[in-house]
């Protein structure tokens, strides 16, 4: 339940973040604002493996990694579907997108396995 609400929580952190950096154009003014999304979306994607792997009673990493590959790549496509990147760096920066997705989701994995 823990895990669940703090998924719920940085889910809204995001969502309230999202609709700032729209509105005041940070994905413009800070070049790096990007990666940092991706980040905390790493970690929500960690957190959402993390209840999935709990419930059914599978390994976690594997969970993971289809949670990542589902959502991370998921977005990515959403992000090409509707014009939301720049075509001139589309292949770097859906990498580095995917990189901090990782990133962001093995800091939740390493988290949960220190703790538990």
């Amino acid at each position: 339940m823990k895990m669940l609400i703090t998924v719920l929580i940085l889910a809204l952190m995001i969502s309230i973040l999202q609709d700032i950096a729209l509105a005041e154009f940070l994905y413009w003014k800070w070049w790096w604002f990007d990666i940092f999304m991706h980040f905390l979306g790493g970690m929500m994607i960690g957190g959402i493996g993390f209840i999935i792997s709990d419930r059914l009673g599978v390994s976690f990493a594997a969970t993971l990694l289809v949670t990542l590959i589902g959502i991370g790549i998921g977005w990515e496509v959403f992000e090409w579907m509707f014009g939301l990147y720049d075509g001139a760096w589309d292949g770097v920066d859906t990498s580095i997108d995917l990189i901090m997705d990782t990133l962001g989701a093995l800091v939740v994995y390493s988290g949960i396995k220190i703790w538990k």
